[in-house]
């Protein structure tokens, strides 16, 4: 029952320790996943703002071409702002995700603990018990060898075969 147990929090604790292993691997890749969105979002912005290239651009273009290239700057900034709603969206859907990883680990942890205090007890537990029936059998065996001397010495036959 001890081995048993001892195996059983020992799975618990091995398995706690895998998710642990396995959160902290999947924080890594959201960070990077997040570094690289902040890196891209700020070139975009950068690209974006308007400055004194964009005006001499600008003032070198018929206003067909300009309003073509308006039209592309307008259409990118769209596109860039539904990746970033779409990043901003998994992003919180992730972290959610975590939150309930961390909020299971907690709970495991708390699991393991309790499986561990219980086994220390259970454990304490049954060997007072064997340490009693080992006591009793002692107190037998004790009572068993004390009468065999009596009725050996009460026959008035000495064993003294040396």
């Amino acid at each position: 029952d001890r081995a048993e147990l001892q195996r059983t929090s020992q799975a618990k604790r091995s398995e706690g320790q895998g998710i642990l292993h396995d959160i902290d691997e999947r924080l890594e890749v959201l960070q990077d996943e997040i570094d690289f969105r902040e890196a891209r979002i700020a070139k975009a912005r950068q690209l974006a703002r308007p400055g004194a290239s964009l005006d001499v651009e600008l003032a070198g273009l018929s206003g067909e071409d300009a309003r073509d290239l308006l039209c592309r700057y307008c259409e990118k900034i769209v596109r860039l702002r539904q990746r970033e709603r779409q990043s901003l969206r998994r992003f919180a859907a992730n972290e959610a995700q975590l939150q309930e990883k961390s909020r299971q680990v907690a709970e495991l942890q708390q699991v393991l603990r309790s499986q561990n205090s219980n086994a220390s007890r259970y454990a304490a537990k049954v060997a007072k018990e064997y340490e009693a029936q080992i006591r009793v059998l002692q107190q037998r065996l004790d009572v068993a060898q004390q009468r065999s001397v009596e009725q050996s010495g009460g026959d008035g036959l000495g064993n003294s075969d040396s």
